[in-house]
């Protein structure tokens, strides 16, 4: 099961997409929690909150990104949608679920996809903040 931990040198150091970023693995840590206790319907609950939560911080996190006229903000939001796309199929084959291994199987698919998100795609971000003197390097 998925367990994360992130360390300061995947942060961007802009305060709010951080304080995001960390909910956002911690709340990945408490649905693998649910699913490695079997507690299947409660990581259902758990997990259409944390849907709902990522869908948040991208719409906070684009609009961010517009504000300082980030130029790959098309290509960025993009990413974010492809993310949400998925994480909704995952959810929508984990609803009538009961199974833990494969309900864990497929969390961790998406997991690891926004893990992806926070330490690779948001970090591409980097230059463009610190150019911009909207983050210290």
């Amino acid at each position: 099961m998925t367990r994360v931990k992130i360390d300061k040198s995947h942060l961007l150091g802009q305060q709010d997409i951080d304080r995001d970023h960390l909910q956002m693995i911690a709340a990945i840590n408490v649905i693998s929690d649910a699913i490695e206790d079997g507690e299947c319907e409660l990581c259902k609950e758990l997990f259409n909150t944390f849907i709902f939560v990522c869908g948040e911080h991208f719409r906070k996190e684009e609009a961010f990104l517009s504000e300082v006229g980030y130029p790959d903000l098309e290509r960025h939001a993009g990413y974010h949608d492809e993310l949400l796309e998925k994480a909704e199929a995952i959810r929508a084959k984990c609803a009538d679920m009961s199974d833990k291994h494969e309900m864990a199987r497929r969390f961790d698919e998406l997991a690891v996809s926004l893990i992806d998100d926070v330490i690779k795609g948001d970090r591409e971000l980097l230059p463009y903040l610190a150019e911009k003197r909207l983050v210290a390097v």
